[in-house]
């Protein structure tokens, strides 16, 4: 097995997620030594139980990574390691930055200004407006956008960037299974102008455990990130709030106090955890 192949198969062993990667990887020094561990040696890193040993079977991983890879070349999608010069380096700031990435659409060396613009995929139609308004703003004056390819303020950043510039769509599924369907046009534009990445294995469906873990990559693929509209409880406000913890600068807009979509947003800026904004000139002469 190449290297690669291991980060492969590493990236498809059940149970193990990008924390106990690294911990494999910071041990062992390779994919390929990480794979050849003993249950002993894996019994010894922290986090590693009985369930998760127990689960170890090299030979499945191995055959899942085939399989992926058939998919990688059907699909003409890149795999880039944390390890590859092409890996995003604000993202590698995280702590539990993901250990490899399935690419359709290239990452350029201008995407390390890039700003995320998230918010709820329940918007209003003033929340479209402004997402769009704030993605082409924000690409044209030079910062690729970072989104979720979600319905709602998602899909409207990007197709606000892609009138002026790039952008870049965090999947919380696998690039076999383009997540939501009627969004597959828009995706086909993102890759032309930007990139669609992952973090999961092809042929991995969407599910809702899987989104707040796109999340993270969204904020940690920014530098900053700004809320357009969101209710109190939702992934968004999680999105700004694990944003923080990044060291991401934040920012929210305004609207009306009595709208349910837009509580998060006030939330945040009552208890001046982020910057209130109206235009998108207000952060880019910040950047």
């Amino acid at each position: 097995m190449n290297e690669l192949f291991s980060f492969v198969a590493l990236n498809n062993m059940p149970l193990l997620g990008p924390v106990k990667h690294l911990q494999l990887l910071n041990k062992f020094g390779s994919a390929s030594a990480a794979l050849e561990a003993t249950s002993g040696e894996l019994f010894e890193l922290p986090g590693f139980g009985p369930k998760v040993v127990q689960s170890w079977n090299v030979d499945q991983a191995i055959r899942l990574a085939e399989n992926d890879l058939e998919l990688v070349d059907r699909n003409h999608v890149s795999i880039i390691p944390y390890t590859d010069p092409r890996y995003p380096n604000l993202l590698k700031s995280i702590p539990d930055f993901p250990i490899l990435l399935y690419v359709i659409g290239d990452f350029e060396p201008e995407d390390h200004r890039s700003i995320a613009i998230i918010g709820t995929r329940a918007a209003t139609d003033y929340g479209n407006e402004m997402a769009h308004k704030f993605g082409a703003g924000l690409a044209q004056s030079g910062y690729t956008i970072v989104s979720g390819l979600a319905r709602g303020i998602d899909s409207s950043a990007h197709k606000g960037a892609l009138q002026s510039g790039r952008t870049i769509a965090v999947l919380g599924s696998g690039l076999n299974h383009l997540y939501p369907p009627e969004n597959c046009d828009l995706a086909r534009q993102i890759a032309q102008n930007g990139a669609l990445i992952s973090e999961f294995p092809m042929n991995t469906r969407p599910n809702r455990y899987r989104f707040p873990k796109r999340n993270r990559i969204v904020s940690g693929l920014s530098e900053a990130i700004v809320l357009i509209e969101a209710p109190l409880k939702s992934g968004a406000v999680l999105t700004m709030k694990q944003g923080l913890k990044q060291g991401r600068e934040l920012f929210a807009l305004p609207g009306r106090n009595d709208i349910h979509s837009l509580q998060g947003n006030y939330d945040l800026i009552k208890n001046q955890q982020v910057r209130l904004v109206t235009n998108p000139a207000d952060i880019a002469p910040r950047h």
